[in-house]
């Protein structure tokens, strides 16, 4: 992850802070779940796995969802710049 992060652009500071949380997150909830959850290790396994798989499709569907917004903004703001340099340069100029 970190050369992907790298090769994204993503400040070090940010990925430090995302994959720091994210560990902390992964660590504590994994190991209150194998103490919670004993004996029923089978079906922890099933639950956190789908669970993983569910988290894993949100994410990836939030960050396509946002990728394709800011496509669509940049779009927008470039045909609103090219109607508005267009329109200028139309104008009648006074001399």
């Amino acid at each position: 992850m970190p050369g992907l992060a790298g090769a994204s652009g993503m400040r070090y500071r940010r990925f430090f802070l995302a994959n720091a949380s994210g560990a902390l997150v992964w660590g504590v909830s994994f190991t209150l779940l194998g103490y919670f959850a004993g004996s029923a290790l089978a079906k922890v396994e099933k639950y956190a796995s789908w669970g993983a798989t569910t988290l894993l499709v949100v994410i990836i569907a939030v960050v396509v969802t946002l990728h394709f917004r800011r496509r669509a903004r940049e779009a927008r703001d470039e045909q609103v710049w090219l109607e508005s340099t267009t329109s200028d340069d139309s104008a009648p100029h006074e001399e």
